[in-house]
């Protein structure tokens, strides 16, 4: 089978998406209010997951029309969404044990968006890291190394 690394990928991509989605959904009647992603409010939990659908048939409708570079390039955007996804349903599971009063729903209703974004920043970090960390040595490789595309079977 050609381009195994791409579909392992994108199987991977896949369930974590329907683990997120499930995780999501069990946060309830208090999603409008706890969905941090900046994207829900206008076009919601649908259109996110069009979104995601959109960039996964981007990848690999491209992904063997393309570099070898550009190929890394997308196998490591799989990665970190992945591995993101990975702790957003850890917290999606865990917000979706708590039973939120009136006075706490209120509170998060009215943060910022900027303070939401701040958050996922900070929440998201590790993977951010990684994802930068595999980028630089990938490019750092690239200039000691002749990388040229090599047919599979």
């Amino acid at each position: 089978m050609k381009n195994k690394g791409l579909w392992t990928g994108v199987f991977i991509f896949f369930v974590l998406f329907c683990i997120d989605l499930w995780t999501t959904l069990r946060v309830g009647s208090n999603l409008e209010y706890l969905e941090f992603n900046p994207l829900f409010p206008g076009i919601g939990l649908a259109g996110i997951a069009v979104l995601n659908f959109a960039l996964l048939g981007f990848i690999v409708y491209c992904y063997p029309r393309t570099s070898v570079n550009t190929r890394y390039l997308f196998l490591t955007i799989l990665v970190f969404v992945s591995l993101a996804r990975i702790f957003i349903s850890i917290n999606n599971y865990a917000v979706g044990n708590i039973e939120f009063t009136q006075q706490e729903l209120e509170t998060i209703q009215s943060t910022p968006s900027v303070n939401k974004i701040a958050w996922i920043i900070g929440f998201l970090s590790p993977t951010l890291i990684g994802g930068c960390a595999s980028l630089i040595t990938f490019a750092l490789f690239k200039k000691d190394h002749n990388i040229n595309a090599v047919k599979a079977d």
